[in-house]
């Protein structure tokens, strides 16, 4: 379960979390605490584990993201690479 919220899934699988503990927040403060702590706690602490692992590998703690920037990689908004798949989908349709 680490790894998994150790990758860059993990981020987006965070979104909607937040938002259902933004909503549990106004109900239900302690319970909202709790969910905060079970499910954050192990995702920075896994991140956390991550980068050291790479710096103590490579000697810079951003290692991955070192690697991901020579192959062209960076961060995108997801929905427009849907709305030119869907745009080209179309165009070959017709």
């Amino acid at each position: 379960m680490f790894l998994v919220w150790s990758y860059a899934s993990g981020f987006f699988i965070l979104l909607p979390f937040m938002f259902y503990l933004t909503y549990l927040f106004f109900l239900e403060k302690k319970i909202t605490f709790a969910i905060c702590l079970k499910l954050l706690l192990p995702f920075f602490s896994s991140l956390l584990l991550l980068f050291l692992y790479e710096y103590f590998q490579t000697g810079h703690w951003n290692a991955i993201f070192l690697i991901q920037k020579q192959y062209g990689h960076s961060l995108f908004n997801p929905f427009s690479l849907l709305k030119l798949r869907m745009w080209r989908l179309k165009t070959d349709i017709l």
